[in-house]
């Protein structure tokens, strides 16, 4: 209880007393996940933020439910957040306290971002997440991960990412993976972008309770479309195509699937001091959490956040 009474009273600390230059940013977010096999969860996240100088610090508070079949699994959360300068980048952190009936896991998040030049950026990240399966969370299943990406502006119109990583999950398992990009954003179509995306991941065995093959490729061919609408009041951004997934378990036992990946995000403000965020993916890029998915497996999520700021 240490750890909660502790993130409890820094989150006090936060909403404490604000002066008058402060931005105050207050919002309600509702996040939604189910798969094919019938794993669901909702998160509902009420969080207030107030800017000072250049950085955002937050606190909130909120309930996190999963479910499968007539099993239910639920907590409650305590967040902190930080989002502003650092050693001459950008930092992100965010550290989460859960209180459930038998587990009171802290999860943290953050990643340091930095422009070098007109050409390079380069992002540092890590992270200490739940195995968000009723199995994992049964056994008190951590993945804790860190990883280095890079972004390389070829010339105006492609550029190349790349990014690697690695992951320890708590029952021993451990995996590594890398990632390639390549945006190709033409230049007499404003807004619109066709990348590819490549993903290799290697585990030291087969999750249990949760997806993980011993040997994992995907390869996406994606078509993006971003624009401003509404008097610019409002960003649309939307990413879809078609891929194909290798896998391969322990025992040498292969699947091949095809796949899918669709995005929506749209965000903006609907006057000087009320906006929303949306997000929302539908894909079967994952896995169930037992045996090889099929073609036809589906997991879709979104986010609505609901903003004030003055």
């Amino acid at each position: 209880m240490r750890r909660g009474q502790a993130l409890l009273g820094a989150l006090l600390w936060v909403l404490a007393g604000t002066a008058a230059a402060e931005t105050h940013r207050p919002s309600l977010s509702a996040f939604l996940a189910e798969d094919s096999d019938g794993a669901f969860q909702h998160r509902l996240t009420a969080l207030y933020e107030r800017r000072h100088e250049q950085a955002l610090f937050g606190a909130g508070a909120g309930s996190w439910r999963f479910t499968e079949g007539d099993q239910a699994r639920d907590f409650r959360l305590l967040e902190l957040r930080y989002n502003g300068p650092s050693r001459e980048g950008q930092a992100f952190l965010r550290a989460r306290w859960l209180d459930g009936a038998q587990w009171n896991p802290l999860l943290l998040n953050g990643s340091w971002r930095r422009t070098v030049s007109d050409r390079w950026y380069v992002e540092l990240f890590g992270e200490r997440e739940l195995i968000d399966s009723i199995a994992g969370l049964d056994r008190q299943l951590l993945s804790t991960g860190a990883g280095l990406s890079a972004d390389y502006r070829i010339n105006p119109d492609v550029t190349l990412v790349g990014a690697l990583f690695g992951q320890r999950i708590s029952d021993g398992n451990r995996r590594l993976g890398a990632v390639v990009r390549l945006i190709y954003q033409p230049p007499w179509i404003a807004g619109l972008n066709l990348q590819t995306r490549s993903t290799a991941m290697r585990a030291s065995f087969d999750g249990v309770g949760y997806f993980s093959p011993a040997h994992r490729q995907e390869h996406l061919l994606m078509l993006g479309y971003s624009r401003a609408l509404f008097d610019e009041r409002f960003s649309l951004r939307l990413l879809a195509g078609p891929g194909l997934q290798r896998l391969r378990n322990s025992f040498g036992d292969r699947t091949r699937n095809t796949l899918f990946f669709a995005e929506l995000r749209l965000r903006g403000w609907f006057s000087d001091h009320y906006g929303l965020e949306l997000s929302s993916v539908c894909t079967n890029t994952g896995g169930p959490n037992d045996g090889f998915p099929a073609s036809d497996y589906r997991y879709c999520s979104g986010q609505l956040s609901l903003i004030g700021s003055w």
